[in-house]
């Protein structure tokens, strides 16, 4: 009883110093991930950089993360390559503005932080856009292999009840016949081979048009 009674002050300080510790944490997490985001540029250039006080201004709204990369290479190097494929090029200011693009039209489709978005595409620049439009966001990315078939997809479908599906066009039929087989209906978004800039194709119901 007396040790009880001794450390009781010492409990109660660390209840109320809590608190304290969760923010410096937070905030020692985000700038770990802005600077080992910033290590590949130069720190001088980068502060320079035009729309840097804007970036700095509002980087508390942005979600710590491999985004943090495209948005701070858009600022220091807008007009450089950053995706490059058979279909075209973007660059670093067109990279980071899609993913705040394709971010948003999920967004407008109903899709929160913490859904399930299926991804089902080749190795192309606009399977990265949406990787990272999915992350900024604070989605999950669910990854669907494009070679399975309508019964496998269905069983991905089933399992991680997507709230979206981004599909290449060319399966197109499978998705639709997934979904018929899991008895699910997300948001369908089709992806063309010829996707100009950040554009989803997203049809008006649970079916692809």
């Amino acid at each position: 009883m007396r040790l009880e009674a001794a450390t009781r002050p010492l409990q109660q300080l660390l209840a109320r110093g809590q608190p304290v510790l969760e923010r410096a944490r937070g905030v020692a997490e985000r700038v770990h991930a802005v600077v080992g985001a910033a290590l590949p540029l130069r720190p001088l250039e980068v502060l320079l950089a035009p729309g840097t006080a804007e970036f700095l201004a509002r980087w508390r709204q942005i979600p710590p993360g491999p985004t943090l990369v495209a948005r701070l290479y858009a600022l220091h190097q807008p007009d450089r390559d950053a995706l490059v494929d058979d279909t075209g090029r973007l660059t670093w200011r067109e990279f980071d503005e899609s993913l705040n693009a394709i971010g948003n039209g999920l967004a407008a489709l109903g899709v929160r932080s913490g859904d399930r978005v299926a991804v089902m595409m080749r190795n192309c620049r606009q399977y990265v856009q949406a990787q990272w439009a999915i992350a900024r966001m604070g989605a999950v990315l669910v990854q669907i292999g494009y070679r399975l078939k309508a019964g496998e997809v269905a069983h991905v479908l089933g399992n991680s009840e997507a709230a979206a599906v981004l599909y290449h066009a060319d399966y197109r039929d499978i998705v639709a016949e997934a979904c018929r087989m899991a008895g699910v209906t997300p948001h369908l978004v089709r992806v063309p081979d010829e996707l100009e800039r950040t554009r989803l194709h997203a049809p008006p119901g649970p079916r692809a048009a």
